[in-house]
């Protein structure tokens, strides 16, 4: 019995904290406009790290790194099974550029930055595919890109707190004179801006959707994790999330997948309880150990991400609406794609720009792993 209760004392009270927190601050984010400003993905990171560093209780580690871990490989999925690909394919060919623009910004600037620091980042090419998956996808394939490449977890914490700080300074820069600069070289939305809405899933989620979705992704991601078996020695772990995504992918497909409600809003909330488990491994004495090197290195890679994608956005001949908010969902995430589009007036560009960047969350693992691949 006393085994039992070890293991209960280790595991109730941590797994209680990591599952209730981020349901609050969801709930949080959709209450009051400062929790929304901030966003419920900045503040479970940031309360996680706070839980790592006060004196009163921590959590096991072996419990934060398992919850963590799981996260990962049921967020992907969850995000991904939403995804209409074939419609936003079909969709009017400035998006389909704008995406193009920023995702070719993001994989030239990873090659940019890694050649800039030469062999002052013995890491470069793993945290140049990190950030790459970050800056085409979201924080849960920065984590995946990480842990196929075999990236410690005291460098992904550092790095994406570095990530935290130049995104935020970004979204300050969109939301305030960033149109302004945008629209000196790119073109005006050429349709109505009045049209479209705040996308959402359809018809009332159950209970029963989200177990659905929960136990499908749970699936997939046991059939991707199983393909290491067939990986030769040093790749399990990237073809192992490789093929997770790939299933993902190919389970959106499916229309009964793909309209299934809940998906979305679930994977959303097994992300929040990802980044604030991770948060909660974040010693500040080990974290910011040489950080000034990984803060040096992101602003590198997100500035010169920026630069290319609208650069890239003027070549391919896109308008600074769709640009906008194409750039958002990818460096950033979907959440933020209505609000950018609030902020500059357009209703229209919100469920293309929303689409776009569940595309990036299910392209990013590839875009990320490749690049560490070819850089090193």
């Amino acid at each position: 019995m006393t085994g039992v209760a070890e293991v209960a004392q280790r595991w109730i009270p941590a797994v209680a904290l990591f599952l209730s927190f981020p349901a609050a601050a969801a709930w949080a984010g959709a209450r009051w406009r400062w929790a929304r400003a901030v966003g419920p993905v900045t503040i479970c990171y940031v309360a996680g790290m706070l839980v790592a560093n006060q004196p009163l209780w921590k959590p096991d580690p072996g419990v934060t790194d398992t919850v963590a871990s799981v996260g990962i490989a049921l967020a992907i999925p969850l995000v991904v099974f939403s995804m209409d690909i074939v419609a936003w394919l079909r969709m009017a060919g400035a998006t389909v550029r704008a995406f193009a623009a920023a995702v070719a910004g993001v994989v030239v600037a990873g090659a940019v930055t890694v050649v800039a620091y030469g062999q002052a980042a013995p890491r470069g090419p793993d945290m140049a595919g990190m950030l790459a998956g970050v800056y085409a996808g979201g924080t849960a394939n920065m984590a995946a890109i990480g842990v196929a490449l075999g990236v410690p977890s005291e460098t992904f914490v550092a790095l994406n707190a570095a990530d935290l700080l130049w995104s935020a300074l970004y979204v300050l820069l969109v939301f305030s004179v960033g149109p302004r600069l945008v629209a000196r070289f790119l073109a005006p939305f050429p349709g109505d801006r009045t049209l479209g809405a705040a996308g959402g899933e359809g018809g009332p989620v159950r209970l029963r959707h989200r177990v659905a979705g929960l136990a499908l992704a749970a699936v997939v991601s046991a059939a991707g994790l199983a393909a290491r078996a067939l990986a030769p020695p040093g790749f399990e772990m990237s073809v192992a999330m490789l093929a997770l995504t790939t299933l993902a992918v190919a389970a959106s497909l499916v229309p009964a997948v793909r309209r299934l409600p809940g998906t979305w809003g679930t994977g959303h909330y097994v992300l929040l309880v990802f980044c604030f488990s991770t948060g909660a491994m974040a010693d500040f004495a080990r974290v910011f150990e040489g950080s000034l090197d990984l803060v040096a290195f992101c602003a590198l890679q997100i500035w010169v991400t920026v630069a290319l994608q609208f650069a890239f956005g003027a070549l391919f001949r896109v308008d600074r609406d769709t640009m906008l908010v194409a750039s958002a969902a990818t460096i950033m995430n979907p959440a933020f794609v209505t609000p950018v589009a609030e902020s500059i007036g357009n209703r229209a560009v919100v469920l293309p720009g929303i689409a776009s960047g569940i595309v990036g969350f299910a392209l990013a693992n590839y875009v990320g792993i490749f690049l560490a691949w070819v850089l090193a």
